[in-house]
């Protein structure tokens, strides 16, 4: 965590996030820290197809994300004020001010005394063809 972001809730409609992950994807084959990691979202993703057209599905729970309907998504601040070309959340309002947001870095510190132990899987929230 070496950069002090803090973690924020922004709302932002479907549509925005297909955009926001469509620029996470847009720089595949090449790491990217615009690389999207996700939660709550399953996306499918053709990175042969041209940058900006590359998404073929997301799905938030079990649901086809709705382009009209809004969605709250926890960030970075970095992210939410339009970081690596994260443009489309520059505009949402953050539920809280960044300042009072916390720090991710506590936020993970926390998460890790929860849980005890951290176990990594894959389990297929993004799935490139």
């Amino acid at each position: 965590m070496p950069f002090g972001n803090r973690l924020v809730t922004i709302d932002v409609r479907g549509s925005a996030l297909k955009v926001a992950i469509e620029n996470g994807l847009s720089r595949l084959p090449a790491p990217s820290g615009r690389f999207p990691q996700v939660a709550g979202l399953k996306i499918e993703a053709d990175p042969s197809r041209p940058a900006g057209n590359r998404v073929l599905s997301i799905k938030v729970g079990d649901m086809p994300l709705d382009a009209n309907k809004t969605y709250s998504v926890a960030t970075i601040d970095f992210m939410a004020r339009g970081g690596d070309d994260y443009i489309s959340f520059r505009d949402a309002k953050p539920v809280l001010p960044p300042a009072d947001s916390p720090t991710i870095a506590y936020e993970v510190i926390d998460y890790i005394r929860s849980i005890g132990t951290i176990r990594t899987a894959v389990d297929g929230r993004i799935v490139l063809s």
